[in-house]
């Protein structure tokens, strides 16, 4: 698990993610996008939790013929979602607990509608529609207020990360990279550069030392 939040909309929803991904031993292990989009069905997935998932996830998805849109893949997304972890974990070992997000509009609507599915409810399918706002991890020492702004998007996770590095989040995790918005609006998904943290070479060097 990584920086994730989202703020959503009757018609949008915007999403923030970091990049940095770690291994079983929280050492920097490559920088990715949690982010995948699916144009195809109007819709854009992402992840929490074990980056492979998600991965796998996105590359079934690419290929499989059938959904039209968010509520059609709802239909096949539990039973692949359990397949793929299933895999990832007779192949890797434990990989601990994913949560993954779906944002769409269905076929013929602007009405944004969220699917979560959460490894430790064995992805079954909850769906949501309306204002809501998360971020994970939850700040443990202040109150998240809204963002405005592209810069206050930037704070929030920058106040997030410091207070996981301090010590005061009871299950820290690791925050890095780069920031990156994605927009998602029916007919309509966009990503923008919004942030890259301070450490990002030295996480970068750390990832080439470990794959020399």
């Amino acid at each position: 698990m990584s920086y994730f939040m989202f703020d959503q909309s009757d018609t949008e929803a915007l999403i923030v993610t970091d990049t940095l991904v770690t291994d079983i031993h929280d050492h920097p292990a490559m920088f990715a996008h949690k982010v995948w989009a699916l144009p195809t069905m109007n819709l854009a997935i992402a992840l929490t939790g074990t980056s492979t998932v998600g991965d796998e996830r996105y590359r079934c998805l690419s290929t499989v013929h059938g959904p039209r849109d968010i509520v059609e893949l709802d239909g096949i997304a539990p039973d692949l979602l359990r397949a793929i972890h299933a895999r990832v974990q007779h192949e890797h070992g434990p990989i601990g607990s994913s949560t993954v997000y779906v944002f769409g509009c269905p076929t013929g609507t602007s009405q944004l509608v969220r699917y979560t599915y959460r490894s430790v409810m064995d992805y079954e399918s909850s769906s949501e529609t309306g204002a809501a706002t998360a971020v994970r991890p939850a700040p443990e020492t202040f109150e998240a207020e809204y963002p405005e702004t592209r810069e206050d998007f930037v704070q929030l996770a920058v106040r997030v990360r410091d207070e996981n590095d301090s010590g005061a989040s009871p299950e820290p995790v690791a925050i890095g990279g780069d920031l990156f918005l994605t927009t998602v609006r029916d007919g309509l998904i966009g990503t923008e550069h919004l942030y890259r943290f301070a450490d990002y070479e030295e996480h970068l060097a750390a990832m080439n030392g470990r794959n020399s």
